[in-house]
C-alpha cells in the first residue's frame, strides 16, 4: 500500500472515530423517536419501528469495526498469500458498502440525523469505494477544504457581523477584559468579516501547494481558539460540537502534511476526478440558492439557513404536553403569543441542532400541534432570499388550519409526518 493510501486510511480512522463519539454524545437522536419528533425523509416510513433504528446502528458499529481492522492488515508488512489478500479486500468492500447502507438508512430514518459530521462520514466512506490511492487523498482534501469555503460563503453578506459570529467576538472580548469594545458595531462588523474571510482564504490556500502550510497553521489556530471559546471557560457548548473542532484539528496536519498532486495517467483518471470534483463542490454549492439543505451544503454558524417560529396563544399553553411547556418563553410585552423554543427543546433531548430545514422543522411543530389541535397558534417561517443567500426574509405566516398543505405542496420530502 503506497504513501498517500496510508494517509487516506489514517485519515478515514479519524472521521471513524469522530463519528463514534459524536453518535455517542447525541445518543437519543439515534435510539429514540419519541423524546423530540423523528422526522423520516418519506411519508411513508413514518411507521418504522424504533427497533430498526437499533439494528441498523449495530450494523454501523459493526462495520466499522471491521473496517478498522482492515485497514490494520493494510498497514501491516507481514507476508500474505494472495487468495488470504483477495479475501481481506473482500470483506473490506463489503465493510464499505455495509458501512454506507447504515449510515445512510438512519439519515432516511430522521432527517435530523443529517448533522454536518454525518454527512461528512458518508461522503468520505463513499469515497473510499470508488477511489485509491492519491485520487482519494486528494478527495479528501477537497471535501475539507469544501467545508472551510461553503461555510464562509454562507456567512457573507449584511448580517455577516450577528448569529455565531458575533457571540464568539464577544467571548473574546469578555475573556480579553476589553468588554467596552462590545458597543463598537462598525468594529464588530468589520472584525466578523475579517473572521469570515480568514475561513475563506483558510479553504482556498489548503488546496494550493504553495500555501498549503500557512493554510494548516492557521486553520489550526482557528479551531484551537474555538475549541476555548466554545468550551466551559467560555460559550459552555454541547461536547458534540467540542468533538468537530479537535476532530478537526487532528485531522488537518494529517490531511495536508504534504504537497502531492493526484495523479493523473490517462484520460478515464481525469474524468473520474472532474466528475468526483464537481460532485464534492456544486452540490454543496447547490444549498446557497435553495437547492441542496444546508447541512450537507456546509453552512455551519451560518444565520443564512431557514427558520421555523411557533407561537401559542397564552389561553392555549396549558394544552401543550408537559415536556414541550418547559421550552416555551415569555410573550413579548403587551403580546399574548408565548413562542415555543424549539431550537432549545432539541439541544436538550437530543444535544443537537435543530435540523435548519423548513419542512423539518414544520413537522416538528405538527408534531406538537396534533395534541392542541384546537389551540390558537402562529407559525412563521423565515428563509434566506434565492438566489440574493445574503439576504433574509420572512416567506409567510401559516396558521394550523393551512399548515397541512403547505407541506405537502410545497416540499418533495416529507415535512409534515413524525414518527410514531
Amino acid at each position: 500500500m503506497n504513501a498517500a493510501e496510508q494517509r487516506a486510511d489514517r485519515v478515514f480512522a479519524l472521521v471513524i472515530v469522530a463519528e463514534a463519539l459524536l453518535i455517542l454524545s447525541t445518543w437519543p437522536l439515534w435510539t429514540a423517536i419519541d423524546l423530540f419528533p423523528a422526522v423520516p425523509l418519506f411519508r411513508r416510513l413514518a411507521t418504522v419501528p424504533v427497533v430498526i433504528d437499533w439494528l441498523t446502528l449495530a450494523a454501523l458499529s459493526a462495520s466499522t469495526t471491521a473496517y478498522i481492522r482492515s485497514c490494520r492488515w493494510r498497514c501491516g508488512t507481514a507476508a500474505t498469500s494472495s487468495s488470504g489478500a483477495v479475501s481481506r479486500s473482500n470483506s473490506r468492500c463489503c465493510s464499505l458498502l455495509l458501512m454506507t447502507a447504515s449510515a445512510g438508512w438512519l439519515a432516511v430514518l430522521n432527517q435530523h440525523r443529517l448533522q454536518a459530521w454525518h454527512w461528512l462520514f458518508l461522503l468520505v466512506t463513499v469515497q473510499s469505494i470508488l477511489l485509491t490511492g492519491r485520487q482519494r487523498l486528494w478527495a479528501l482534501r477537497l471535501t475539507f477544504a469544501t467545508i472551510y469555503i461553503l461555510a464562509a460563503l454562507s456567512r457573507l453578506g449584511p448580517d455577516v457581523g450577528t448569529g455565531m459570529s458575533r457571540q464568539l467576538l464577544r467571548t473574546v472580548c469578555a475573556l480579553a477584559g476589553s468588554e467596552q469594545l462590545v458597543r463598537n458595531e462598525q468594529l464588530f462588523f468589520i472584525a466578523c468579516l475579517a473572521m469570515t474571510l480568514v475561513e475563506l482564504a483558510v479553504g482556498l490556500c489548503l488546496m494550493l501547494p504553495q500555501t498549503r502550510r500557512a493554510a494548516v497553521a492557521t486553520a489550526m489556530t482557528l479551531h484551537a481558539v474555538l475549541l476555548l471559546l466554545l468550551s466551559p471557560i467560555g460559550l459552555n457548548h454541547h461536547s458534540g460540537v467540542l468533538i468537530w473542532n479537535a476532530f478537526f484539528l487532528t485531522a488537518i496536519p494529517l490531511l495536508f502534511a504534504d504537497v502531492s498532486s493526484p495523479e493523473s495517467n490517462d484520460s478515464f483518471t481525469t474524468v473520474r476526478l472532474c466528475v468526483t470534483a464537481a460532485a464534492i463542490v456544486l452540490f454543496p454549492l447547490s444549498g446557497l440558492f435553495g437547492i441542496a439543505d444546508n447541512w450537507p451544503s456546509w453552512q455551519l454558524y451560518s444565520p443564512r439557513p431557514e427558520v421555523v417560529r411557533l407561537y401559542v396563544d397564552e389561553g392555549s399553553v396549558a394544552q401543550l404536553p408537559q415536556h414541550v411547556q418547559q421550552f416555551l418563553a415569555e410573550p413579548a410585552p403587551l403580546d399574548t403569543w408565548c413562542p415555543v423554543r424549539l431550537d432549545r427543546w432539541s439541544l436538550a433531548i437530543t444535544g443537537t441542532p435543530i435540523y435548519p430545514e423548513d419542512r423539518f422543522q414544520l413537522a416538528v411543530v405538527r408534531a406538537v400541534l396534533q395534541h392542541i389541535p384546537e389551540a390558537a397558534v402562529r407559525i412563521s417561517i423565515e428563509s434566506a432570499a434565492s438566489p440574493a443567500w445574503w439576504r433574509r426574509t420572512t416567506a409567510r405566516e401559516l396558521d394550523l388550519a393551512e399548515l397541512d398543505g403547505f407541506t405537502q405542496t410545497e416540499f418533495l420530502l416529507n415535512g409534515n409526518i413524525a414518527r410514531h
